[in-house]
């Protein structure tokens, strides 16, 4: 399988280290519009580069097309690559406006390439083995499904995403927010699940305004209530010291790939599942699970590492999904669906097909 990547940054090197896991994988070309980027990217994971995607698309021989820009540049290389018979694998969000998801979802009914959305967090082990202790009612009825990310160094030290992620005005804010990183639970809770959505209402932050505190309330079909509350950067974490935890994943999430298995996370991130029987504590990237019920607490074995495993996991399926002609899982309708739920959460005006 030959692969073309566009977009260069931190989440290429994710996926490049998932595909140098694969056999039978072979990047073969980068694009990025930083072009000493490109160029250093390609040295340092042996691939072509280019500055433009379309001369990589018109010069290159790829099955599938990774697109790992910013959300709001998303819709030329999928469009692009959909246009021309490619496969895509788009990350989340699919895009940084309904405008822009509707448009990739148009190219899709429109051509035969598919599109597999990029909710890498579905192949996570913990996520995978909760899931499959939920379905098997090892928690009876889910009653509440909770993430907090709170912390950071005060409002005068917050890093936000700039308007080359989300639109000045549009809903944005910091890398561990609602749009960013929340859009994950959006997709994966009610899969986790096997149920529906009834209704939910939010707050975000916006590209350029003030950072406030925000939050997204969902109730599902199965009675079951999803609550996430984020405020990563604008503020102070209280977690004490024994709260944190020894990893058991391999490396970090990002690049430089920093700490080996066994490096103390003080702020390790999670989510709480409470059933009517029972709960479970995920910690999705250290790569622990634990199962509470009336005869106490259990540590759950889990298949696997996190990071960046998951990543070729998803490669995997992409992998599969072109060999077999399979209806990618998740695909364009799950990613078009996680979005246009946070777009009509926040009040804003969502373009419905």
């Amino acid at each position: 399988m030959r692969i073309g990547l566009v977009g260069l940054g931190d989440v290429a090197v994710c996926h490049l280290l998932g595909c140098a896991q694969l056999g039978g994988v072979t990047v073969v070309a980068g694009a990025d519009v930083n072009e000493q980027q490109a160029v250093a990217m390609a040295q340092a994971h042996g691939f072509k580069p280019y500055a433009n995607h379309r001369d990589m698309l018109e010069r290159e021989t790829l099955d599938l097309l990774l697109v790992l820009t910013p959300a709001s540049h998303h819709l030329a290389p999928v469009v692009d690559a959909l246009e021309r018979g490619l496969h895509v694998l788009c990350e989340k969000p699919l895009a940084a406006s309904m405008e822009d998801a509707l448009a990739i979802k148009y190219a899709c009914a429109s051509h035969p390439g598919k599109l597999i959305y990029g909710s890498v967090s579905r192949y996570l082990p913990t996520i995978q083995r909760a899931r499959d202790m939920i379905l098997g009612g090892a928690i009876g009825a889910v009653r509440l499904v909770t993430e907090s990310i709170i912390g950071g160094s005060g409002l005068e030290n917050a890093l936000t995403l700039s308007a080359a992620h989300y639109p000045t005005g549009a809903p944005g804010g910091t890398g561990m927010g609602l749009m960013d990183h929340g859009i994950h639970l959006v997709d994966i809770v009610p899969w986790m699940m096997d149920t529906t959505l009834v209704g939910a209402f939010a707050r975000s932050n916006r590209t350029g305004e003030p950072l406030v505190p925000e939050y997204f309330i969902a109730d599902y079909a199965n009675g079951a209530s999803l609550h996430l509350l984020y405020d990563d950067e604008g503020t102070f974490a209280t977690d004490l010291p024994g709260q944190g935890l020894f990893n058991a994943r391999y490396g970090g999430w990002a690049s430089p790939m920093p700490g080996p298995i066994g490096h103390y996370d003080p702020s390790p991130g999670h989510i709480n599942v409470y059933g009517s029987e029972g709960a479970l504590r995920i910690y999705h990237y250290a790569n622990h699970l634990f199962h509470f019920d009336a005869g106490g607490v259990h540590k759950i074995p889990v298949d696997g590492h996190a990071m960046p495993d998951h990543f070729a996991r998803q490669i995997e399926h992409c992998r599969s999904v072109i060999e077999t002609g399979a209806t990618p899982s998740p695909g364009i309708g799950d990613g078009f669906r996680a979005l246009e739920i946070v777009y009509r959460a926040l009040g804003a005006e969502a373009v419905l097909a």
